[in-house]
């Protein structure tokens, strides 16, 4: 499911930009890094959450079951929330379409001039 997808790609995006790795950052030394005061830790969260796939089914299963899905993960500042939700869009018919229904249809010309 292309949403879940690309919540995954969003939390891991999101979780990338908060908490970079070291050994991937260029601009980031080693020295640099200093370590954190144990508690909340959004980016950990997300990365655990985005990789993990035991509960893939289920979450497919809840959104095509027509419910939103929410993922929320804090910060010792703040909380951060993803969501996907289904939409519903209806299809627009085609003439051929709203002719065998019975429907007439007319094309609109702009006749300024």
């Amino acid at each position: 499911m292309l949403a879940l997808r690309w919540l995954r790609g969003e939390a891991l995006r999101i979780a990338d930009r908060l908490d970079p790795d070291p050994a991937r950052s260029p601009w980031l030394h080693r020295p640099d890094v200093q370590p954190f005061p144990p508690g909340p830790d959004a980016p950990t969260e997300l990365r655990a959450w985005a990789t993990d796939l035991r509960n893939d089914r289920e979450a497919r299963v809840h959104i095509k079951g027509g419910h939103a899905l929410f993922v929320r993960v804090s910060d010792p500042d703040c909380t951060y929330a993803l969501s996907v939700r289904p939409v519903r869009l209806s299809r627009a018919a085609s003439p051929a379409e709203a002719q065998r229904d019975g429907s007439r249809t007319r094309a609109v010309t702009n006749q300024s001039a």
